[in-house]
């Protein structure tokens, strides 16, 4: 099981194959970014591993990495974010 603060997530996603990526953003923008996932659908889901430091996980099925690195692409154009971390595979705690 991996550590909270490692600025690495995992959790169980009902995908075989998942991709993790791991963002660095304002501790303001947590909501609104997850917020927009939510709103999207099956493209991701995302988890707070450290609120204080704005690391958020974005875990996308491996189908939806296409749209998900677009989604990510726009997002940084409106807002500061910094990608951290890219991981594939199937992560479970």
């Amino acid at each position: 099981m991996r550590s909270r603060t490692s600025g690495r997530c995992s959790v169980p996603v009902p995908a075989p194959e998942s991709v993790f990526y791991t963002i660095k953003i304002k501790k303001s923008n947590i909501g609104f970014v997850s917020g927009i996932l939510e709103g999207l659908g099956n493209i991701a889901f995302t988890r707070t591993i450290d609120e204080k430091t704005g690391l958020l996980c974005i875990i996308v099925p491996i189908s939806q990495k296409n749209n998900a690195e677009k989604f990510l692409k726009d997002l940084k154009e409106r807002i500061k974010l910094e990608i951290v971390d890219i991981k594939e595979g199937d992560e479970k705690f």
